[in-house]
């Protein structure tokens, strides 16, 4: 038997040892989930494309999300515009440069939302793109 495998043998009788707390994992679980869906996207707005007006396609339109990925504070990284019928999108930082200069978190969320809001009403607007099924 080499070192590595002693070492090994040595962890595992210690970890045997451990008692398992299933109150406080079920606990961490939890805790990991709900920080989970704090970073998914967050659908603030969605916009009927001119083409979904004429076919009556609510699926060609273009949505606004939220999107976390601040690990450290759960605070919103940015918000995205993107059609569903067009590659066309745009991602709107919510700090835009101007967080800590005058401007609150909650300020600079709410900023890059209208803009995001209003790049995707405009492009709805004008939009006559339709998805294209994929060739087989």
């Amino acid at each position: 038997m080499d070192a590595r495998d002693r070492a090994f043998l040595d962890f595992s009788h210690r970890l045997a040892q451990v008692p398992f707390d299933a109150e406080a994992y079920e606990r961490k679980r939890a805790e990991e989930a709900a920080a989970k869906a704090a970073r998914r996207p967050r659908v603030i707005a969605r916009y009927l494309t001119d083409a979904g007006k004429a076919l009556s396609d609510p699926d060609l339109n273009v949505t606004v999300t939220e999107i976390n990925h601040d690990e450290r504070g759960g605070g919103v990284y940015a918000t995205f515009a993107q059609c569903t019928g067009c590659p066309d999108g745009e991602k709107f930082h919510w700090d835009d440069g101007l967080y800590g200069y005058g401007m609150t978190h909650e300020e600079s969320v709410e900023r890059a939302a209208d803009r995001a809001r209003d790049w995707a009403q405009g492009h709805a607007e004008t939009c006559r793109a339709m998805t294209c099924p994929d060739a087989a």
